[in-house]
């Protein structure tokens, strides 16, 4: 060290040693300087940590309220899509009775078909059979 930077440290320990304290006074009140900023730096550090612990639980907070948020928001969603499946289950059993009745309609009408070719059958037969008895009835031109 050069005088220029021990100046301060003399200047600071001449009056201990003339005021009658010496260097020893000077160094005891050093130490209870230094013991006293040590407390205060502990004391700056349990409040540095007390207030990292609040904005930690704060957001821990912001968090379990940012989550509760969230999971609202998806039961709403799940709730919406809930309804729109069971809008849509509606649908798909109302256009399965729609077919199913329209399969019905269509195996009626295929029937009434039947029966309408069964009746011509019948009246087609009857008539060969009518025509049939007329030409032993009645001989036909050429016949005669």
């Amino acid at each position: 060290m050069t005088g220029g930077e021990l100046l301060p440290y003399v200047k600071e320990v001449l009056p201990y040693v003339f005021g009658g304290g010496g260097v020893l006074a000077w160094l005891n009140e050093r130490r209870v300087k230094r013991a006293e900023i040590a407390v205060k730096d502990r004391e700056l550090a349990l409040r540095a940590q007390e207030l990292a612990d609040t904005r930690s639980a704060k957001g821990e907070d912001l968090l379990r309220a940012r989550d509760q948020q969230m999971y609202e928001e998806l039961r709403q969603y799940c709730g919406k899509l809930e309804a729109r499946i069971d809008k849509l289950e509606t649908q798909q059993e109302t256009w399965q009775k729609a077919a199913e009745a329209a399969q019905l309609a269509a195996h009626s009408k295929e029937l009434e078909l039947h029966a309408y070719r069964t009746r011509l059958e019948i009246i087609s037969s009857r008539c060969t059979n009518a025509c049939g008895m007329a030409s032993l009835i009645v001989p036909s031109p050429s016949q005669s």
